[in-house]
C-alpha cells in the first residue's frame, strides 16, 4: 500500500506534462508587434483573441502596411496554436491583394516569428511583446 505522500507525488507527476501542455497553450487575449522587411517596419496587433478546444484561435487583426490602403484594420483571422506558438494566413487588402502565412512563437521574453509571401519571396521579422 502506497502512503498517501506517495500517492499525491505520483498523481503530481501523471499530471505535470497536461497541465505544462495546458500552460504552454495560454495565449493572451492581445499581441502587438511591429513587423520589418528591409527598409519597412510597421504595427500590428492581434486583439480579441479566443481560443478553441481545438487548438484554434480567433481574432481580430490590424496590420499597417506601407500602402494605408492596403492595410488590414480590425478584420477578422483564423489560426491556429502551434508548439512553440501561434500560426495564421491573411491577406493584405485591394489594391495590393497580397497573402501571406505567419508564426508567432513564444519566447523568454516576448514573442518573435516571421512572415512569409505566399506568392513572393518575401520573408520578414515580427516581434511583440
Amino acid at each position: 500500500m502506497l502512503s498517501s505522500r506517495t500517492r499525491c507525488a505520483l498523481v503530481a507527476l501523471l499530471l505535470s506534462p497536461v497541465l505544462a501542455s495546458a500552460q504552454s497553450h495560454t495565449i493572451p487575449s492581445e499581441i502587438k508587434g511591429r513587423w520589418t522587411y528591409q527598409e519597412w517596419s510597421n504595427t500590428f496587433v492581434l486583439s480579441d483573441i479566443k481560443v478553441a478546444p481545438d487548438r484554434t484561435f480567433a481574432a481580430k487583426l490590424e496590420w499597417w502596411t506601407a500602402n494605408k490602403r492596403c492595410s488590414i484594420r480590425g478584420e477578422p483571422v483564423s489560426g491556429k496554436l502551434t508548439d512553440k506558438g501561434i500560426s495564421w494566413d491573411m491577406v493584405t487588402k485591394p489594391p495590393c491583394n497580397e497573402p501571406y502565412s505567419l508564426e508567432l512563437n513564444r519566447l523568454e521574453k516576448g514573442w518573435g516569428g516571421k512572415v512569409t509571401g505566399k506568392e513572393s519571396s518575401l520573408v520578414g521579422e515580427l516581434k511583440a511583446e
